[in-house]
């Protein structure tokens, strides 16, 4: 996974909760596409990154290894990625 690079997932449930699916999950599993983007570093300082840009609606943070996956729509992601990359 690239950091900040904008791409389409899927997301599958799991129990009571929503995690990004692996990329090579079975087909016939439920899933919910969106877009998102992977910010690498701790899960608090990503959500206070995303919480400081002013977005249209709101961000969903998926913990990953080494990082998160933020799940927003895509003029949304467009910012918090330009906002990003220009601190």
């Amino acid at each position: 996974m690239k950091p900040l690079q904008i791409v389409r997932k899927r997301l599958v449930r799991h129990g009571d909760a929503w995690r990004v699916a692996p990329d090579d999950g079975p087909p016939a599993t439920s899933v919910w596409a969106g877009t998102f983007v992977y910010i690498p570093g701790p899960l608090r300082e990503t959500r206070a990154r995303i919480d400081a840009v002013r977005t249209f609606g709101t961000a969903a943070l998926y913990p990953a290894e080494g990082g998160a996956w933020v799940q927003a729509q895509m003029p949304d992601l467009e910012r918090i990625v330009r906002a990003i990359t220009a601190a």
